[in-house]
């Protein structure tokens, strides 16, 4: 699996609301949060091309050229090209890398760009010290929210420039041809031949989202697709879902002390329960109805702890969303109380988690 969009025949069959398997594949069907919208069946790993499009463009002659020794201060557009009204992009930073430079980013200096709007925004390679024809890639990093879920993609592509050796680049510039001006935005060198804008042709980065840890788990290249398989182990009858695939149709599973079929219903149902087995009711009164909700967060497993007691994960409390890697341990209430504990396993093929087991492990799963 990767970010390759899916197959001819899960297009085909996904456009059909009901459908779950691709009959011609098996393969399990993934569409766009907000299908009815768009009409979008996705791979494991894909951005829904309707709503997350994103257009860069140079304003300027490309390629420009700077002196050696010289910055290029490059002004850029940005524009959200979607036709989905609601569909808003949320531009968090631009990376911009120079050969044989570490990438650096900058937020900008604008934040939103609602659907069919562009915005201006420079970006400044430093100082170029090498003659000759190069490269400069840069790298968007934008969110995007459907409903519950939020989400963030990177998005790159390269400018070519050229390097000039710095009497060749005044010669240039004396002669009236390209003209280059010195002392431009941020003191850096502005080519001003022109403003005609010149598309940066962008691809989804998925390599950079894994190693700057935007997406998936950095350590082990990880991801986690919606299309993953849910299962429970080491619970009492009725107090955990069938194994299947939540993600698919859903934003997150509701686990905490009330019971699957009360009237706002848990996933997964935590009680606190004696040694024999028995439930010790005066402990479970300290689970929340609603405990943890677990959710995928840029193809991450995360815990949202909701209970007033607190949900402990690897020893320690979690005050906030936390992510959840292959053998974490989350326990319900502080650890001298003794509440429910899970693990989380994880059956992974191909960079991609196909399994996920939650196993509760305190041995007191009931009888």
């Amino acid at each position: 699996m990767g970010v390759s969009g899916p197959r001819p025949c899960c297009v085909r069959h996904g456009l059909d609301p009901s459908a779950k398997v691709c009959p011609d594949c098996g393969t399990v069907l993934v569409r766009c949060r907000l299908f009815d919208e768009c009409r979008q069946v996705l791979g494991p790993a894909d951005h829904c091309p309707v709503h997350v499009a994103p257009r860069l463009t140079v304003l300027g002659r490309c390629p420009p050229r700077i002196p050696a020794g010289g910055s290029l201060s490059l002004p850029l557009v940005v524009r959200n090209t979607s036709g989905c009204a609601g569909s808003e992009l949320h531009v968090r930073r631009i990376f911009c890398q120079t050969p044989g430079g570490n990438p650096l980013g900058v937020p900008p200096e604008w934040d939103r760009l609602r659907a069919g709007e562009e915005k201006p925004l420079f970006v400044d390679t430093g100082r170029v010290e090498v003659p000759g024809h190069a490269r400069l890639r840069l790298t968007l990093v934008l969110g995007w929210r459907a409903g519950g879920a939020e989400e963030t993609f990177a998005f790159g592509g390269d400018v070519p420039f050229v390097v000039e050796e710095r009497e060749a680049a005044i010669q240039v510039g004396q002669a009236g041809g390209d003209v280059i001006v010195m002392g431009g935005r941020k003191g850096g060198w502005t080519d001003a031949s022109g403003f005609a804008p010149t598309a940066v042709a962008l691809e989804r980065a998925d390599a950079f989202e894994l190693r700057q840890g935007l997406r998936g788990y950095a350590e082990g290249g990880l991801r986690i697709p919606r299309s993953v398989r849910f299962e429970f182990a080491g619970f009492p009858e009725g107090e955990a879902p069938p194994p299947g695939r939540p993600f698919v149709e859903r934003d997150r599973l509701r686990c905490g002390r009330n019971s699957l079929t009360f009237e706002k219903p848990n996933d997964l149902r935590l009680l606190c329960r004696r040694p024999d087995g028995a439930v010790d009711r005066d402990l479970s009164g300290r689970v929340s109805g609603v405990h943890f909700e677990l959710l995928l967060r840029d193809d991450r497993l995360c815990l949202v702890p909701l209970g007033a007691n607190g949900t402990w994960i690897d020893g320690a409390r979690a005050d906030g969303p936390a992510d959840l890697a292959a053998g974490a341990r989350v326990r319900v209430l502080a650890p001298e109380l003794k509440g429910p504990e899970l693990e989380v396993r994880m059956q992974v093929e191909g960079g991609f988690a196909e399994r996920i087991t939650m196993v509760r492990t305190d041995g007191r799963g009931g009888r």
